[in-house]
């Protein structure tokens, strides 16, 4: 009787773990992907920020896709089109942490997005070098 209770139970807790595992496994190992924080700003309400979220972002041929680290989702939870994306400021560097911050805009959203230095310059390379089609 206790193994007809146990089991389902198991089955209940081993379950999403091992789903959110399986996603993070598979967001990290993509080719183009790197770890990132990112947070939404509201342009009227600097103020008023989503607060930093981990994730992981990916780059492609026409956008970057950015997806939390602890969803049940399978489809980013953020595109950030690579035609309209932008720098608001200059970026800022804490080589002691080896970490840059970007402020980008993607038309009237606002993001800061926390990321290693090396990624930075990928980052940085992969908005300012489109390819041909793609402007």
């Amino acid at each position: 009787m206790t193994w007809l209770v146990l089991i389902p139970v198991l089955i209940l807790l081993v379950g999403p773990g091992g789903f959110l595992l399986g996603r993070i496994y598979v967001l990290s190992h993509r080719l183009g992907s790197f770890r990132t924080l990112l947070r939404v700003i509201d342009p009227k309400e600097p103020s008023h920020d989503s607060g930093w979220m981990r994730g992981y972002a990916r780059y492609g041929r026409s956008n970057m896709a950015w997806s939390g680290l602890v969803r049940f989702r399978v489809t980013p939870d953020l595109l950030l089109a690579r035609t309209s994306l932008e720098l608001v400021e200059q970026p800022r560097h804490h080589p002691t942490m080896g970490t840059s911050v970007l402020h980008l805009r993607d038309g009237d959203c606002e993001y800061e997005m926390v990321l290693s230095t090396g990624d930075y310059e990928g980052v940085i390379s992969w908005i300012d070098s489109a390819p041909p089609g793609i402007s």
